[in-house]
């Protein structure tokens, strides 16, 4: 059964696209469009992002390709080899229990992938619970899970706080989720990926001060919402951390993928951050990323995961 309440539990499968023709579209003249650096090598591109599938195989991860999943759909194949942004599967649907919500995407370079994301799902039997509908805006790299009944929404660039309100909604009245926060970012900040991410359920890897420095809100189903200090609120809940710098920030030092408790996957060149992992009986495996990380994403913006234990 598909399904997850985790950001940390066992990763079973997780949906993906392999990158094809689509991102030899992109040029330095259209990158910013697509949201990407630059052009880019089209064949390193594909090579790291191998690595990267090998690497969570080993892990015990099955990556689930949207191109195998939708192989006898021409129609989709021919969308997607013109969509540079498909490989980041992440921001465009969340799963939530044993069902998916759609994500509201706001670049045009990625309007409608939803679509696309939404026959896949289908194909594989996942039932659609919601979807956050336009012009509200809300993408899946902005969503996590804080543990198995709270869930954390980024109020950042690509998030509006009607969207946000959709979420929470639909999760109050569908899921065993009866705390929500949204954590209200600074200015420049595109998700709540970039600035905290859960890899144990007392472990986390943060931007300390960008957490702190708006007021985030919690949500209860039974009180009003108050506001908290989303760094205070994980002193209160006991939670480690491992502190990053701005340049590491920059350097996707929160972005790993978790494929289970304290096992991570991520880019290889935030060395002092896998040794802090390391050091506290973590298992973390690393891929080459010059190449990919001019799409300007991570490996949790990569991975779409669609089941967790």
């Amino acid at each position: 059964m598909y399904q997850s309440f985790s950001s940390y539990g066992r990763l079973k499968k997780v949906l993906m696209h392999s990158p094809g023709k689509e991102i030899e579209l992109v040029t330095n003249a259209n990158a910013k469009c697509f949201n990407y650096s630059g052009k880019v090598n089209a064949k390193l591109f594909r090579s790291d992002y191998q690595i990267f599938l090998e690497k969570l195989a080993e892990n015990g991860t099955e990556p689930v390709l949207i191109t195998d999943v939708l192989k006898d759909d021409k129609e989709a194949l021919e969308y997607i080899s013109r969509r540079p942004n498909m490989v980041y599967t992440r921001d465009i649907a969340v799963m939530v229990g044993h069902g998916a919500v759609l994500m509201s995407l706001l670049l045009k370079g990625r309007k409608l992938d939803e679509m696309i994301v939404e026959k896949a799902l289908k194909k594989l039997g996942i039932p659609i619970f919601g979807r956050i509908t336009p012009p509200n805006v809300l993408e899946g790299g902005g969503v996590m899970f804080f543990d198995e009944h709270t869930m954390l929404a980024g109020l950042c660039d690509r998030a509006d706080e009607k969207a946000i309100g959709q979420l929470k909604d639909f999760a109050f009245k569908n899921t065993k989720i009866d705390r929500f926060i949204m954590i209200t970012t600074p200015e420049g900040t595109i998700h709540i990926d970039g600035l905290f991410m859960m890899i144990d359920r007392k472990l986390a890897i943060a931007s300390l001060p960008d957490l702190e420095f708006y007021p985030s809100l919690l949500f209860t189903k039974k009180e009003p919402p108050k506001p908290i200090w989303f760094t205070e609120f994980l002193e209160e809940n006991d939670i480690e951390i491992i502190e990053i710098s701005a340049k590491e920030r920059d350097n996707a030092a929160t972005n790993y993928i978790a494929t289970g408790p304290l096992e991570v996957v991520g880019y290889d060149f935030n060395r002092r951050v896998h040794k802090e992992i390391e050091k506290r009986g973590g298992k973390v495996s690393t891929f080459p990323a010059r190449e990919l990380f001019k799409g300007r994403g991570g490996p949790h913006c990569m991975t779409c995961p669609i089941w967790r234990e």
